[in-house]
């Protein structure tokens, strides 16, 4: 596919020109999903609770205030808790709650999106909000 440039027109410009409409659309549908993540104290979750207590036990566990208790080898199945504990040493657990949450929310949101347009195979657009995706994605972002 070609692009065509406006003398003296960037690269840059010249995509930012093609590209950047659905590039704010993006973000924009990214910033709606995430609302209901953030406008709540608490995200009452499924075990969200108790991964969030499990962080909380890695970080006594780690600076050595919970005697008798030891952080376990694991390699399968961590991906959230080890998510959800670094972001916590950085931000603090009611911060790390809500940001991972916010990043598995858009994981989930965007693949689904990219899963339907991949099997129906229609090019991608946000033209199209009565698209297969919508009804199956965004009562998961709205629920959390």
């Amino acid at each position: 596919m070609t692009e065509e440039f406006i003398k003296g027109e960037s690269l840059h410009a010249a995509r930012w020109r093609r590209f950047g409409s659905q590039v704010i659309a993006g973000f924009s549908i990214s910033a709606l999903i995430l609302v209901p993540c953030w406008w709540h104290r608490r995200i009452e979750a499924g075990d969200l609770a108790s991964h969030v207590y499990n962080a909380w036990l890695a970080q006594l566990i780690e600076k050595g205030q919970a005697p008798g208790l030891y952080i376990a080898k694991r390699w399968n199945n961590i991906l959230f808790d080890v998510a959800l504990l670094r972001v916590a040493n950085l931000f603090g657990l009611a911060a790390a709650e809500k940001v991972v949450v916010s990043a598995c929310v858009l994981v989930f949101f965007w693949g689904a999106f990219a899963l339907i347009r991949t099997v129906t195979e229609r090019p991608h657009g946000f033209s199209r909000p009565a698209s297969p995706c919508w009804p199956m994605a965004i009562p998961s972002a709205w629920v959390s």
